[in-house]
C-alpha cells in the first residue's frame, strides 16, 4: 500500500518542488522559497508564516495549497522552505527585515522542524498542527523554546483514536508532541484547540486527503464534500490569523 502511494505520489507531484510558480528570491545567497502572498501586500505591515510540511517537510507544499491560499488572502503571507533547507537562519533573519513579523508552524512531523528553529530573537510565536516528535532516540528531551512568547496547538482528534464510521485506527497513536516537552518562559501562553470531527490529513487538498481517508491511512471528517473543506480550511486561516494578531 505504502509503496504504491509513494508511486502515485511522485507521479502527481507529492514531493515536487520543482514545478511551483510561487518560488521566491529573498537574497541572491539563498534557494528560492515557496511562497504566497497578496500582490498588493505591505510586507513590512504584515506577518509572514514559516510554515514546515508533514514528513518533516519533506511533502510538497502543493498538497496544501488550499489552506494556505485561504492564510495568504488574510494578509499573511506564507513561506514553505523545501526540504532540508540551508541557510534557515539567513532566512528567518531575511524574512524578518521584510515582514512585520515570523511566525513559525509545522504540521505533523513538520513541527519538529519548526521547533528545532524556534531560537531566533526574531520569532515569538509557533502553531503546532497535530504535532509530532521525530527525535525518536530520545522522545523525553525538551526542545528549548526560550525565545518564545505564545504557543498554539491545534489537534485533529481523529489523529489520536480508534474511529468507527468509518473504522480506522489513530495516525499519531504515539510520539505526539505536548506542553510538557516544551522548554518555555514562565511567562508563554499556551493555547489548545481541539477539532473533534477532523482528521490528520483534513488539512491537505481534498484530493489528497481523501486519498489518505479513504484507503483508511487516515480517518478524517465523515463528510467529504467540497464545502467540508473550504469550511475547515477557512477555519484554520481564521484560527492562524487570530492567533497572531493577539
Amino acid at each position: 500500500m505504502f509503496a504504491l502511494l509513494f508511486t502515485f505520489g511522485l507521479s502527481w507531484g507529492l514531493f515536487d518542488w520543482q514545478s511551483p510558480p510561487q518560488l521566491v528570491s529573498f537574497h541572491r545567497k539563498l534557494k528560492n522559497v515557496y511562497c504566497l502572498e497578496k500582490s498588493v501586500q505591505e510586507r513590512n505591515t504584515s506577518a509572514c508564516v514559516l510554515f514546515f510540511t508533514g514528513g518533516s517537510s519533506i511533502m510538497s507544499p502543493i498538497i496544501y495549497e488550499d489552506v494556505l491560499t485561504s492564510v495568504a488572502e488574510r494578509n499573511v503571507a506564507v513561506c514553505v522552505p523545501s526540504f532540508r533547507y540551508q541557510n534557515l537562519d539567513f532566512l528567518i533573519k531575511r524574512l524578518s527585515e521584510e515582514y512585520r513579523e515570523v511566525v513559525i508552524a509545522g504540521h505533523s512531523s513538520g513541527c519538529t522542524v519548526a521547533l528545532n528553529n524556534c531560537h531566533h530573537k526574531q520569532v515569538k510565536k509557533v502553531i503546532l498542527m497535530d504535532p509530532v516528535n521525530t527525535r525518536i532516540s530520545n522522545t523525553t528531551t525538551q526542545f528549548n523554546i526560550r525565545h518564545i512568547k505564545s504557543v498554539l496547538f491545534v489537534n485533529a482528534m481523529k489523529s489520536y483514536k480508534i474511529t468507527f464510521e468509518p473504522f480506522g485506527l489513530p495516525f499519531i497513536p504515539f510520539l505526539r508532541i505536548t506542553p510538557h516537552l516544551l522548554d518555555t518562559r514562565n511567562t508563554c501562553k499556551i493555547k489548545h484547540i481541539d477539532c473533534s470531527d477532523y482528521g490528520h490529513c483534513d488539512i491537505l487538498n481534498p484530493v489528497w486527503s481523501n486519498l489518505m481517508h479513504f484507503t483508511r491511512i487516515a480517518v478524517g471528517n465523515r463528510v467529504r464534500s467540497n464545502a467540508m473543506f473550504q469550511s475547515y480550511h477557512d477555519w484554520i486561516s481564521d484560527t492562524w490569523c487570530d492567533f497572531i494578531d493577539s
